[in-house]
């Protein structure tokens, strides 16, 4: 018995399946390229982290120093210590906190106080280490 042209109507498909498709493959595709680029191209290195201060705030007994830890590499940090020093007439104070989680060229927020109503001459920062995951 030859099929009824309603069963080949109903088989056909419409303009917003086609689009549909379309879309989702130029996704996929897209997606399988870009992680070909990644893998052929794209040099692995050891992290490379980099340290800026921000705008120092003082409060009545305290000074708070915002850091901003970037990691310019192309592998994961973690546990990455970071250190700040202030120095003042009074000596040296060091501050420290740590990032538990850097991936590859990613940035984090964070911030160390010191205690005290001295002034302050100069801020300094630095990683004082970190480990490879």
């Amino acid at each position: 018995m030859p099929p009824s042209s309603n069963s080949s109507e109903r088989n056909r498909k419409n303009w917003l399946e086609w689009t549909v498709f379309v879309v989702s493959g130029l996704f996929v595709l897209s997606t399988a390229g870009f992680l070909a680029k990644q893998a052929l191209f794209e040099k692995e290195s050891p992290p490379k982290m980099e340290i800026r201060l921000g705008e120092v705030i003082r409060s009545a007994w305290e000074w708070e120093v915002p850091v901003t830890v970037t990691n310019r590499g192309n592998e994961v940090a973690s546990d990455v210590q970071i250190e700040v020093q202030a120095e003042s007439q009074e000596g040296i104070k060091i501050a420290t906190f740590t990032v538990p989680y850097l991936p590859k060229k990613a940035t984090r927020h964070g911030s160390v106080s010191f205690q005290g109503d001295e002034p302050v001459f100069h801020f300094t920062g630095r990683v004082a280490g970190y480990s490879r995951p």
